[in-house]
């Protein structure tokens, strides 16, 4: 008897864009926070889980937070013109 198991694809791991000769990509930008030893840690530990650079999981972590985001959220926000549902 074989086992099957249901595991359900995950996306596929991006890089985050890296400086190119000290100069930051076209269309991105850098951001600098200040965050407690404990979340450091955590991000760390985790990406290292995931097998990946902190700063690819950080920014695959960041891209799925606002991919997930409703639309809603971003019009009540002020960040996207409300659309008539019915068009």
């Amino acid at each position: 008897m074989t086992k099957t198991l249901n595991q359900s694809k995950s996306p596929p791991a991006t890089r985050a864009p890296r400086r190119v000769n000290g100069k930051l990509p076209p269309g991105c930008k850098s951001i600098q926070a200040i965050i407690p030893d404990w979340l450091y840690y955590k991000i760390h530990a985790q990406a290292s889980l995931n097998c990946m650079d902190w700063s690819d999981y950080l920014y695959q972590v960041l891209q799925e937070q606002f991919t997930l985001s409703t639309p809603s959220l971003h019009e009540s926000a002020g960040l996207l013109p409300k659309q008539d549902i019915h068009s």
